[in-house]
């Protein structure tokens, strides 16, 4: 059964780490249609396959679905954050038919307008000390292990 949207908005997937829930994205993605799909920072965590390359074939399943989603003519979105943060040197451009923002302004079907952003770039105390960030880190990883 197809359910017809909008606007979608997805966040911290974490694609390329073993807390990802893979199957649970991958089957809502082929249950839902829209007109503009959001993918709002940290959908590929390159942060940590850098310490670890882990990415299976369902994720690569996932990211051909999103491409061929942009190919029929939804509008996908990707504003990156802190874990996927090299895509923001390519802000402006589009791959694949995946547009790159820093962040975007989404108007909704009654007219109200929302920013739209990860957040991280509010987070002052990540730019004060690179000690915090660290600990966030290694927080969040065990945090993502717990999870499972």
């Amino acid at each position: 059964m197809q359910t017809d949207y909008s606007s979608i908005f997805i966040f911290d997937v974490h694609l390329g780490t073993r807390a990802c829930q893979a199957n649970h994205l991958l089957d809502f993605l082929n249950k839902t249609e829209c007109q503009t799909l959001y993918l709002v920072g940290d959908i590929i965590d390159l942060q940590e396959m850098k310490k670890k390359a882990y990415f299976t074939e369902e994720y690569r399943h996932i990211i051909s679905v999103i491409m061929r989603k942009a190919r029929e003519g939804t509008e996908v979105i990707y504003i990156p954050s802190n874990h996927d943060a090299f895509f923001r040197q390519l802000a402006g451009q589009s791959i694949s038919g995946i547009k790159i923002k820093l962040n975007d302004t989404y108007t909704s079907l009654d007219g109200r307008q929302f920013y739209v952003s990860h957040g991280d770039e509010f987070d002052q105390m990540v730019k004060i000390s690179p000690i915090l960030l660290a600990i966030g880190d290694r927080a969040h990883g065990i945090m993502l292990r717990l999870n499972n």
